[in-house]
């Protein structure tokens, strides 16, 4: 007998298996079904009981007794369907962790459309967010870089898995700047911190007090303690014969560079010659 014609009558035995089963289990429901009913069992409760019993109990045997017939062809399709499984995955590893990013992202309200961010040293504006990546018009590197690249970057989401998040726009389009000049450490420092502090309130003044209405909200919603974002000036000693002066003000996002220029050129206007300046930023909402 040929291999084909071996495994034609092995599968016609399974079915007629299967159906002898189905049959027996049937017809002795059925016979139990009606003795019961005609037994002298007075109560209906009890007899809807049983009868429910009986039901229940022919079901179970019959699967049971199906999964025995068949039980080598269902091993044989779990094994397959679990290689199926593990081979969808592991060709679509980078789909589910980009899905499961976007996730993340949404749950965490890490950052919306119209926000800078930075991940993994690439800074810019959110433009647009999909399940799988999230698109940024590019601003140059570097904290005191502002300028738009004119170049898109496309971010996979699966990177928010494993790479923090920097959002500048924390409160709202205002972002807190850090400046700093380098003066001689004798008596014209105090002169230069005065200057400086009116320097910072003078180039940011008109914008004092829609950051500190978009602070105030951010503080309500997250429960923070309220923070000040008037310019204020702290001093840093690196040598016997020098002075740091650092400025933090807050400006809009958009013009963070043109308010740090415009406090640099207000203080430089009636400064005497200094050895060094420079700018860096803070993390949005520090104190």
């Amino acid at each position: 007998m040929s291999l084909d014609a071996l495994r034609e009558s092995w599968w016609v035995g399974q079915l007629a298996a299967s159906a002898a089963l189905v049959a027996v289990v049937v017809l002795l429901r059925w016979a139990l079904a009606a003795r019961l009913k005609r037994s002298s069992i007075r109560s209906p409760d009890l007899k809807r009981r049983w009868l429910a019993q009986v039901r229940n109990a022919a079901f179970l045997i019959i699967v049971v007794g199906l999964f025995a017939i068949w039980s080598t062809e269902l091993r044989s399709l779990a094994i397959s369907l679990l290689a199926f499984a593990f081979a969808l995955v592991l060709a679509t590893k980078e789909l589910i962790l980009c899905l499961t990013g976007s996730i993340l992202k949404a749950r965490a309200g890490a950052f919306a459309i119209g926000d800078r961010i930075e991940v993994n040293g690439l800074r810019g504006d959110v433009v647009d967010q999909t399940l799988l990546s999230t698109r940024l018009a590019e601003v140059g590197s570097g904290p005191t870089a502002h300028k738009f690249t004119g170049r898109s970057v496309t971010l996979p989401n699966s990177l928010f898995l494993t790479t923090p998040v920097v959002n500048e726009s924390a409160i709202g389009r205002y972002v807190f700047r850090s400046l700093e000049v380098e003066v001689e450490a004798d008596g014209s420092w105090q002169e230069a911190e005065r200057r400086l502090l009116e320097a910072a309130g003078a180039a940011c003044g008109p914008e004092l007090a829609k950051a500190n209405q978009a602070l105030r909200r951010r503080a309500d919603r997250e429960g923070m303690d309220s923070m000040e974002v008037e310019p204020r000036v702290t001093i840093a000693h690196p040598s016997s014969d020098k002075i740091h002066l650092i400025v933090r003000f807050p400006a809009p996002l958009e013009r963070a560079l043109a308010v740090e220029q415009e406090v640099l050129r207000r203080f430089l206007s009636g400064a005497k010659p200094m050895t060094g300046a420079g700018a860096q930023g803070d993390n949005p909402g520090q104190g």
